[in-house]
Formats: C-alpha cells, sequence, structure tokens
C-alpha cells in the first residue's frame, strides 16, 4: 500500500475495533490483505490507514479518506473470512465524518 499525505475527501470513515487477544494476527492479516483492498475498490474511497492503540492492546483504528461520503454506507457480501473474524471483535465503533474545512498543514510540512 502507498502513503498518502494528507486528507482530501470531503470526509472520513473512522473504525475502531477492539479485537480478542487470540484472534489479533488473524484480525490484522484479514485487515490488511482483504479488507482495505476491498474497501478501496468502492468508488468513494480515496485512502486507507490503520493505527494500534498506544496504551490498549488489541483496540485498533482504521480512517478512510472519502470523496464522497455516502461511499460509506455502500456494503460488500461478506466473505467466509470476514463473518470468520467478526466473531473476535469485542467492540465495534463506526462513524463517518462530515469535513468542516480545508485541510491546513504546518507551512514547513513536506
Amino acid at each position: 500500500m502507498q502513503a498518502t499525505p494528507g486528507l482530501r475527501g470531503a470526509g472520513l470513515l473512522v473504525v475502531r475495533i477492539d479485537v480478542a487477544p487470540a484472534a489479533e494476527e488473524e484480525f490484522n492479516s484479514w485487515y490488511d490483505r482483504e479488507h482495505i483492498p476491498e474497501k478501496l475498490g468502492i468508488p468513494g474511497f480515496l485512502s486507507a490507514r490503520r493505527y494500534d492503540a498506544a496504551t490498549t492492546p488489541g483496540r485498533y483504528l482504521a480512517v478512510y479518506d472519502l470523496d464522497d461520503v455516502a461511499a460509506a454506507d455502500i456494503r460488500v457480501p461478506p466473505t467466509q473470512w470476514t463473518r470468520r473474524i467478526k466473531e473476535s471483535w469485542v467492540k465495534l465503533e463506526r462513524d463517518v465524518w462530515v469535513a468542516h474545512g480545508p485541510t491546513v498543514s504546518r507551512p514547513d510540512s513536506r
């Protein structure tokens, strides 16, 4: 995956998932190999970036930059892998955010 600087879209899809400790390795594999490519194949998704919580093991955050916030409502039929991995989720929070003003960067940022 290629890193993209800055946010470009009209909004964000922000997803936080807490995963059972025994399933973290498979969860990360699923997310990187299946889920992100699937999302980026949907028109309106511009980019994706994942984060691990610095202080809470098993807590993950994904931020998707959206050209069109309506894209967040498009659902792809779940694969067997998706159905299985969802069983390991302890908590899921999912929100769509609409941009409130332009992206602002430090003058010296590259």
